[in-house]
């Protein structure tokens, strides 16, 4: 369990999980509005794809990066999906041939808990955040 108490610290935490995160990952983040999943992201951001401006795919649905290995970045996030045939339309699973796939509301797709993943549950406690990761194979 990780714990951190400001924005800053949440991206150490991204940062220092990334180092575990290669080609073909795909981490799914749990987490109510607010809890810190796109913080976190940007913090993996900045350790595989410095430079990238890490935001909150929210509108668009998709946003890549270019890591520094070559590999991709993708950061997807499913709050504002209707279908499930939206998300199989975006074909996640080609996206883990090239690059680490990063998903924010993956509950909306529950297939995607059925492949192998890093699960990060992110809860608020008082004024920090309680960051929980979790390999499944």
């Amino acid at each position: 369990m990780i714990k951190t108490c400001s924005a800053e610290e949440t991206v150490a935490a991204g940062f220092d999980f990334a180092q575990y995160l290669h080609v073909g990952d795909l981490v799914l983040l749990f987490g109510a509005l607010g809890t810190g999943k796109t913080t976190f992201v940007r913090g993996i951001g900045q350790r595989l794809a410095p430079g990238a401006k890490v935001s909150s795919p929210s509108f668009n649905l998709l946003k890549v990066y270019d890591m520094q290995d070559g590999g991709k970045l993708y950061h997807l996030d499913f709050y504002r999906v209707i279908s499930v045939k939206e998300l199989w339309d975006i074909r996640i699973e080609e996206f883990l041939e090239d690059g680490i796939v990063l998903v924010e509301w993956p509950g909306r797709f529950p297939d995607l808990i059925e492949l192998p993943h890093w699960k990060v549950i992110f809860k608020l406690e008082d004024d920090c955040r309680c960051i929980e990761i979790v390999r499944h194979s």
